[in-house]
């Protein structure tokens, strides 16, 4: 149901700055989706077995039961030594076998420590599910023209303190001829809601300060002004607050219409159908 496109990151190329993956590793593996995540995790764990079972493997007898050019057994004494599981059927014999025994369960605490670490941060973080209409309308407001949008909080819980800010990027070029990307904050109606449990619908008013003053559809249409819509509240379960945004460009505006109601009132309960968020009467 969700619009992710929505919700896409603005994508910036950064020249000039040396920056390694290990620099930044720990921000990096958070951003990482689930399935990507674990995935490299499996692929490092692997090859981190991989590699001690190949120093096992080159010194034939290091090892009990492991018989001379058998690397199953040596992948498998290595995947034991590595999760400290240790069945004792195979054990080392020697002192470099002893030796890598020693390294290798030290990297395998390490992994597991470091890894525990990121699951749970992974787990812990934040999370927003407020979903943002996938159109803004220009319509009217009490017989002013106005832009309006509309939020609804997905979760069964409540948000606290809900702040909505919207802001205009457009392109400029000053007096100099110098071109510029100036962001314009749009005067709303209302920016907070002291608990967001449903929906909210928020409004900018076209008015003489509007940066939409004296515009047509027709006139936005033709830029490349992107309008960018911010949320943040306190989680009710989690204690913690969440952040989120939309971001819509020029062809994502339509004039003349209004949002469908999708909250009814039966029997004094509040009912809201999320799959007409987006619905647009005629």
């Amino acid at each position: 149901m969700a619009n992710k496109s929505l919700n896409r990151e603005i994508s910036v190329r950064r020249l000039g700055v040396e920056e390694t993956f290990l620099e930044d590793a720990y921000h990096r593996m958070l951003r990482w989706g689930w399935w990507r995540f674990f995935a490299i995790v499996l692929l490092v764990y692997l090859s981190i077995d991989m590699v001690f079972a190949i120093l096992f493997f080159i010194a034939p007898g290091s090892v009990a039961n492991i018989a001379p050019g058998d690397f199953v057994s040596a992948f498998a004494f290595s995947v034991q030594t590595m999760a400290t599981i240790g069945y004792g059927f195979m054990y080392p014999v020697t002192p470099y076998a002893h030796l890598l025994v020693t390294i290798e369960s030290a990297v395998g605490l390490f992994a597991t420590a470091l890894l525990t670490g990121l699951v749970f941060a992974k787990f812990a973080r934040p999370s927003a599910r407020v979903e943002f209409s996938n159109k803004i309308l220009w319509t009217k407001v009490n017989g002013a023209s106005a832009l309006t949008l509309r939020l609804g909080n997905v979760r069964t819980n409540q948000v606290y303190e809900g702040r909505a800010q919207m802001t205009l990027l457009r392109d400029e070029v000053s007096s100099e001829g110098e071109r510029l990307r100036r962001l314009v904050d749009l005067k709303m109606m209302r920016t907070q809601t002291p608990l967001f449990a449903l929906s909210w619908t928020l409004f900018h008013i076209i008015d003489s300060t509007s940066p939409f003053h004296n515009m047509t559809i027709e006139e936005l249409h033709n830029t490349n002004w992107e309008v960018v819509v911010t949320f943040t509240g306190l989680d009710q379960d989690v204690g913690q607050t969440i952040v989120t945004h939309a971001i819509y460009n020029s062809q994502m505006i339509v004039a003349g219409r209004k949002f469908a109601d999708m909250i009814h009132l039966n029997d004094n309960v509040r009912t809201i159908d999320f799959s007409k968020l987006h619905d647009i009467e005629n």
